[in-house]
């Protein structure tokens, strides 16, 4: 693992901001990414998350009112 980032990225429903997202980590080379308050409702994750092929990931819709935070 190369890099370590945390990041407050609300609204990655947005293509444009999963776009940002994943060439901010292959620009500088993320290996660990804490995402907090995205605002991704439970329903929709799995559209969001099929944005980030091979990514691994983990959420905490049961303890979080149905949202990643």
């Amino acid at each position: 693992m190369n890099n370590l980032v945390t990041w407050n990225i609300k609204g990655l429903n947005g293509l444009n901001k999963q776009r940002d997202l994943r060439t901010f980590g292959w620009k500088n080379k993320i290996g660990l990414a804490g995402l907090m308050e995205t605002a991704v409702k439970s329903y929709n994750f799995g559209k969001v998350a099929n944005s980030f092929n091979g990514w691994q990931h983990s959420v905490n819709y049961n303890a979080h009112e149905g949202r990643i935070a």
